[in-house]
């Protein structure tokens, strides 16, 4: 039969295995909870424009009716260069 040897040692390799599972969750929570790997945020739009009140709007346009208003007669259609057909 082959002798067992020393039984000792698992307690150690057991603390640091555990040791190493926890920072290795620890280093994983502080890369996520810092923003690593999270979509950035779209860019906020700008804030809407002050509009001022239908009364300030309102614009009134006088015309001057001392002659009324005629058009101007057509003027003669020109083709442009005389084109040889």
């Amino acid at each position: 039969m082959i002798p067992e040897g020393r039984d000792g040692g698992r307690g150690w390799r057991a603390v640091v295995a555990a040791l190493a599972f926890a920072m290795a969750g620890l280093i994983i929570h502080a890369l996520f909870s810092s923003g690593f790997g999270r979509i950035a945020r779209p860019a906020e739009a700008p804030p809407p424009l002050a509009v001022a009140p239908p009364e300030t709007r309102l614009v009134t346009v006088t015309r001057r009716t001392s002659a009324p208003f005629r058009p101007s007669p057509p003027a003669a259609r020109t083709r442009g260069p005389a084109s040889s057909r």
